[in-house]
């Protein structure tokens, strides 16, 4: 006997958004060229944005941020970033970090170059799960040599979370697809267990996943 889980586990992750209005107060002459850097400072000031996804999240009377945006005259251009830390950002413990860059653009034939005054931020460290299938050794069901049909008796099947990293994990939930079960478990900072009841199919010794 194989046995199938169609299920799906969420849980919650740390971000930082980041946006940036641009203002162009002049009637007749657009921004272009613009370019947007986001950098992530680590304590001593170096560049670590290897250790961050780095994502635009949305743009607003800007037409791109990579050195080729415009901004009309007499508009307001808006850029947004979705910040996501990767588990070495914060392996054991809070760390602090900043997000400055740097916005240039040129405006009438003149270029101009403005750095970002650098927010800190902190960083917390990623939970770890694992998850664990178990059920019951001996399942009992309708035996194909004999004449008579025996009943198929609902066997319990369990589910086991346990968090071996240095954060917590938020609002988890597993959620099972099949018909016959629903298995879900919320804010688990540890271990969780749950269970949910199963109708087989035949006589088996299954193995826990």
């Amino acid at each position: 006997m194989r046995l199938r889980l169609d299920q799906d586990l969420v849980l919650t992750r740390s971000a930082f958004n980041a946006t940036l209005e641009l203002i162009n107060n002049d009637p007749v002459n657009p921004l272009n060229n613009v370019q947007v850097q986001v950098n992530v400072l680590d304590a001593n000031g170096a560049v670590v944005n290897d250790r961050f996804t780095i994502l635009t999240n949305g743009l607003s009377n800007l037409s791109a941020t990579d050195g080729t945006g415009i901004v009309t005259p007499s508009t307001t251009g808006t850029a947004a970033w979705l910040i996501l830390p990767a588990p070495e950002a914060a392996p054991d413990q809070p760390t602090a970090y900043s997000v400055g860059g740097y916005l240039s653009y040129q405006q009438g034939g003149t270029m101009l170059v403005v750095p970002f005054q650098p927010v800190p931020i902190t960083v917390y460290p990623d939970p770890q799960l694992h998850v664990k299938y178990f059920h019951q050794r001996d399942v009992f069901s309708d035996d194909p040599f004999t004449s008579l049909i025996e009943p198929s008796i609902p066997f319990s099947l369990a589910v086991m979370i346990q968090n071996t990293g240095h954060g917590a994990a938020k609002d988890v939930k597993i959620t099972s697809r099949n018909r016959r079960s629903s298995i879900t478990r919320r804010a688990c900072s540890s271990t969780s267990r749950s269970s949910a009841r199963k109708s087989p199919g035949r006589t088996s010794r299954p193995r826990s996943r």
